[in-house]
């Protein structure tokens, strides 16, 4: 029914997604996954719930259906009625329950996409359709029992009721829902994140998902009906399925899983365990793979604890942080697992060492101070995201960056204003090689430079673009006898201007990057050399030395020192990362 594009390469992803993640409503598919509980494995071999297959024959729409008998017509007339003058349609109760996300440039839709969720044909993007055509659809005659809309939505016919007076709708009965009920009152709800790979920001958020668990022993659990969820029922995005989980089996290294148990009210329970229902069979998200999930587990928490609203977000990590803030979780605890297959050596390294609720925030802004051969300068910047090679690393990639729309702006004593730099995007990736992985560093940037051209004696914004390649060596977790990592990479570069021959600099470029890191302290040294002879420009080199110290997660104070071509400049900033 909705049109599906086609999924996009791993580099793509990586700049698509954190460039346009709040706008576009398609492109990806997320799995909202109801695996079988290994524990009950041998009970549950041949039972699945509810499979789409089943789904989509039984796809009907009741836009116009009318019930046959004339005091139920009456009802209904009265139910739209009242929920049209009450404005029912636009409640935030409502629009999460269809998962319902509001855009400012697209068209606003659901973050479901199954047609079987929705009992109007235009109810993916017409809330208020969607809610005619479910009070319609109440009316449908009880025979239909276990099948019939109000047993596959219990929360929406229970809202329904609650809010719209008189309305009264068929006596069904819910034989499967009402048995489900009873063993989910054994349950336990508890939010899960994994730690993401080693230095791919494809996997940055890591793997986040709600897990509902078995409190008692399995004795003592009422047998399920086919067609039912089971007792161990995830909630569960993953990045790039099915690639991601493919990639599973090969990890070499072990992980860290954070729990947190939900701290669920009176009643909260019970209205949880009627989405869930209501979500059963529920198998596709239609949206940015991060976004997605964010988004579908904070309207799932709004709806939980009523009266509970959360600011718009972009990856899965600040919905655990928006939710937790709503005393929402109890105090998360490390769990460290290993893939068995492959290693079990449990001394292997984890990336996460810490509550990953605590990472520093994507946003940045900095002050800075510093002198330079044209004089002294103060700078002001603002990054849109997310992280890099000094900040502190904590639930982030290792030995990653990953900078968005960043933007410096320099303002010298004489009053002359700078657009010192500014970076559509920049990518590194330093991991140490290791035979077995036969992982290679990389290194992208995307946006414009300041440079300094000797014949003018003045600094020109440019355009830049570069790409290398190579290799990275070092102990990926620092000991007692921690040299730091070094990078030697190779590529290209090309920068454009009009005092450029042609318009154009480009060549060959080599450079090395070393890190060290200890506690709060941490330096990075880079020299880089562009041979651009070939396109008859001056050859250009760069170095830098850069020190950082972390006050704390958020807070953090650097000294610089760069130099090029008859150029030198240092500066001293503050960073606060929000």
């Amino acid at each position: 029914m909705w049109k599906r594009f086609p999924t996009f390469s791993k580099n793509s992803k990586i700049i698509l997604l954190f460039l346009f993640s709040y706008s576009s409503p398609y492109l990806s598919q997320s799995i909202i996954q109801l695996p079988t509980d290994d524990a009950y494995e041998d009970e549950r071999t041949n039972i699945s719930p509810l499979p789409k297959k089943n789904i989509e024959k039984k796809i009907q729409f009741y836009d116009l259906y009318e019930p046959k008998e004339k005091t139920e017509r009456e009802v209904l007339k009265q139910a739209i009625e009242y929920s049209e003058s009450h404005l029912l349609y636009r409640e935030a109760h409502w629009e999460n329950l269809l998962f319902w996300k509001k855009s400012w440039i697209w068209s606003s839709y659901s973050l479901i996409e199954n047609e079987g969720y929705f009992l109007s044909k235009d109810g993916f993007s017409k809330p208020r359709l969607e809610m005619m055509a479910s009070l319609r659809a109440g009316f449908l005659p009880a025979s239909l029992q276990d099948e019939h809309p109000i047993c596959r939505f219990p929360e929406r016919y229970t809202w329904f009721k609650n809010h719209i007076p008189n309305l009264s709708f068929p006596k069904v009965q819910c034989v499967r829902f009402l048995n489900w009920k009873e063993r989910a009152n054994f349950l336990q709800f508890q939010y899960i994140y994994l730690e993401p790979n080693f230095a791919e920001f494809d996997h940055i958020v890591g793997d986040f998902f709600l897990s509902v668990t078995s409190e008692k022993e399995k004795g003592e659990i009422p047998k399920e009906n086919p067609g039912e969820p089971k007792e161990s029922l995830y909630l569960r995005h993953v990045f790039t399925s099915p690639q991601r989980e493919k990639d599973i089996p090969k990890q070499s290294f072990a992980t860290s899983m954070f729990i947190y148990p939900l701290t669920l009210q009176e009643g909260e329970k019970d209205r949880l365990i009627r989405i869930l229902w209501d979500l059963n069979g529920v198998e596709r998200l239609s949206v940015w793979h991060s976004q997605s999930n964010a988004l579908f587990h904070l309207y799932l928490m709004e709806l939980v604890r009523k009266g509970t609203q959360f600011g718009p977000i972009q990856l899965p990590i600040d919905s655990l942080k928006q939710i937790n803030k709503k005393e929402l979780l109890l105090t998360g605890r490390e769990e460290r697992t290993t893939n068995t297959k492959q290693r079990t050596d449990e001394n292997q390294p984890s990336i996460l060492s810490e509550n990953p609720i605590d990472m520093h925030g994507k946003y940045r802004a900095k002050l800075s101070y510093g002198s330079s051969n044209l004089g002294s300068f103060s700078e002001i910047s603002f990054r849109f995201g997310l992280h890099d090679l000094l900040n502190s690393k904590k639930a982030y990639p290792k030995d990653s960056e990953l900078q968005i729309l960043n933007l410096d702006l320099r303002r010298y004593a004489d009053g002359r204003a700078e657009l010192s730099a500014f970076q559509v995007l920049r990518y590194v990736n330093v991991r140490p090689f290791s035979l077995k992985d036969r992982n290679f560093s990389e290194a992208f940037q995307l946006g414009t430079e300041s440079i300094y051209f000797r014949d003018s004696s003045r600094r020109i914004s440019v355009g830049n673009a570069d790409y290398l390649l190579g290799l990275s060596f070092g102990k990926e977790v620092p000991d007692s006898f921690y040299l730091g990592k070094i990078s030697m990479l190779a590529g290209g570069k090309v920068q454009s201007h009009p005092e450029f021959r042609h318009g154009l600099r480009y060549g060959p470029q080599a450079g090395i990057l070393y890190i060290w890191e200890l506690g709060s302290f941490k330096l990075l040294v880079q020299s880089f050399y562009t041979y651009a002879r070939v396109s008859k420009n001056e050859d250009h080199f760069e170095n830098s030395l850069q020190f950082r110290y972390a006050i704390s997660e958020a807070l953090e104070i650097r000294a610089e020192a760069k130099s090029n071509i008859a150029y030198q400049e240092n500066l001293f900033s503050i960073h606060y990362l929000f």
